[in-house]
């Protein structure tokens, strides 16, 4: 077992830099999302710019930077402040686009990354041990590693260094990145009622992240088609039609897994959904949902494994149907035996920190 918690405490903000060459082209980013080591990032950034960029961290403005990990440097990319609730002038939550200034440039073959701030997880170990658990369970889910960031040779804090969902992530994960990627976008409580003909009501929620060209009807059609299917299919044809827009087993692995995890702001959060992607493949209008931010897991010890659920549609049109209360209630068992089987492999691990 990599005891890399250990090291996080002994090595967070020891490493030094050292200058290395520009190089654009390696053909494979997995090193850099290897979560057994603390990684070093360092960040060169006009000081006037870093200081405008806190002191505007609501904006999100992009200013050039160079980024440097291991022997390999990327110059002239984007960055800007990030995030929602995470916002902050003293340790900014970073998004890195790597051809914001440098058309086609990529940077290990990826077009952009994140440095979460971890600002709402003081443990920085919520996103990343959740999304290793969801990946464990064979759900699709952004990899993760933390990394140590540095900002103009000043110890800036420990980060975790997150693939962002586009289409290059939705090509590994799914095999084809040249569907229709959402970001949903947390606007009031939505728990996939009806919202009616008007599409811009779903354009609202559901953000186009590629393909945001194409027409409103080609974009949020299927999405306002499957929330029509959730609330109006007759109970006897309720499964078969719903699971022509979504894999119900799946969407039930990813809610059991959350609720095995307390995940209080998550796809049956609290306030409606949140902090999730949908993806639907070319040609298709099925979709997939892709886990996000999950710096809010691990809540209270007695989260209720049915919390939320009566006030989501699909969720309690399921629930009402024994089979898949049994599907969903094995999910959150097979997330628990995943945690089980990494401490069977060391007993000293935490959980699911175990293996991989």
């Amino acid at each position: 077992m990599k005891r890399w918690i250990v090291g996080l405490l002994l090595v967070a903000g020891a490493w030094l830099a050292c200058p290395g060459p520009v190089v654009r082209g390696q053909s494979s980013d997995a090193p850099l999302f290897d979560d057994g080591t603390l990684h070093r990032v360092d960040l060169w950034v006009n000081s006037r710019d870093w200081a405008f960029l806190r002191a505007n961290f609501q904006l999100n403005d992009y200013y050039p930077a160079t980024l440097k990990w291991r022997d390999q440097t990327v110059r002239n990319v984007g960055i800007r402040s990030r995030g929602t609730g995470s916002r902050s002038p003293f340790k900014p939550g970073l998004r890195v686009d790597f051809s914001r200034f440098t058309t086609g440039q990529r940077f290990l073959g990826l077009k952009a990354l994140v440095l979460d701030n971890l600002t709402q997880d003081a443990s920085f170990l919520h996103e990343l041990v959740a999304m290793k658990l969801f990946r464990r369970l064979e759900i699709q889910a952004p990899r993760e590693a933390l990394a140590a960031v540095y900002v103009n040779n000043t110890y800036a804090g420990v980060y975790a260094v997150v693939e962002e969902p586009d289409d290059t992530a939705m090509a590994r994960m799914f095999g084809d990145g040249s569907g229709y990627l959402h970001e949903y976008k947390w606007l009031y409580e939505y728990r996939f009622e009806d919202l009616g003909d008007d599409l811009e009501r779903y354009r609202a929620l559901f953000e186009p992240r590629t393909r945001e060209l194409e027409t409103s009807f080609a974009l949020f059609e299927p999405i306002a088609a499957m929330v029509r299917t959730f609330n109006q299919a007759p109970d006897e044809e309720f499964e078969e039609k719903a699971s022509e827009y979504l894999d119900l087993s799946r969407f039930l692995a990813y809610a059991g897994a959350q609720a095995y995890l307390a995940e209080w702001d998550g796809l049956l959060g609290y306030a409606g959904l949140n902090n999730f992607y949908l993806y639907r493949r070319a040609g298709s209008h099925r979709f997939d949902i892709v886990p996000w931010d999950e710096d809010n897991a691990f809540g209270p010890l007695d989260y209720p494994l049915d919390s939320y659920h009566e006030g989501n549609v699909l969720m309690r049109r399921l629930m009402e149907r024994e089979p898949w209360r049994d599907v969903y209630f094995s999910a959150v068992l097979a997330a628990a035996a995943s945690a089980e089987e990494g401490r069977e492999a060391d007993p000293e691990a935490p959980g699911v920190l175990a293996g991989g």
